[in-house]
């Protein structure tokens, strides 16, 4: 749960694969979620969460990340 505006980097999908990270915004400020090497999130990164009570459910594939 993110009250303030933040960048939350998520750890490699590399050897997760099922992980699942539920991130929700209690804040109207800018949540950036990024990778790292080089690794996306559907296709692309960074994603932004700029609305209050807003979440997203990531999942690894064991190569990138999801949403789920």
């Amino acid at each position: 749960v993110c009250t303030a505006a933040l960048t939350l980097t998520l750890p490699s999908a590399l050897g997760i694969t099922g992980k699942i990270y539920n991130i929700k915004s209690r804040t109207s400020d800018t949540i950036t979620l990024t990778t790292t090497g080089g690794e996306l999130i559907d296709d692309s990164t960074p994603i932004i969460i700029t609305v209050k009570n807003t979440s997203i459910t990531l999942q690894s594939d064991g190569t990138n990340w999801v949403i789920i």
